[in-house]
């Protein structure tokens, strides 16, 4: 009876060393894709700010009037028109 609880024991040693290998594997793999997708993402972060350096950003324009102030006068220009063409 001593033997079939020595060779059991073997048997699970063994199946105890393929699973933390195979989840030192598995570990590994995670660690190594994050890595390589890390350098990849900071590669292209790296290469937008370069090729985007020189241009200016579309938020940021040009005239010192905002849209709304542009709209309002707009707005204030085609009622004093048709003030115009009422009081005809």
């Amino acid at each position: 009876m001593n033997w079939w609880k020595i060779i059991l024991f073997a048997i699970v040693v063994v199946f105890g060393l393929y699973l933390g290998f195979a989840l030192i594997g598995f570990l590994y793999s995670i660690l190594w894709y994050l890595l390589v997708i890390g350098v990849l993402g900071l590669g292209g972060f790296v290469g937008y700010k370069y090729l985007t350096k020189g241009k200016q950003k579309e938020i940021e324009g040009v005239n010192t009037v905002s849209q709304l102030e542009l709209d309002n006068a707009k707005i204030v220009r085609e009622l004093e028109e048709l003030k115009r063409k009422i009081n005809r």
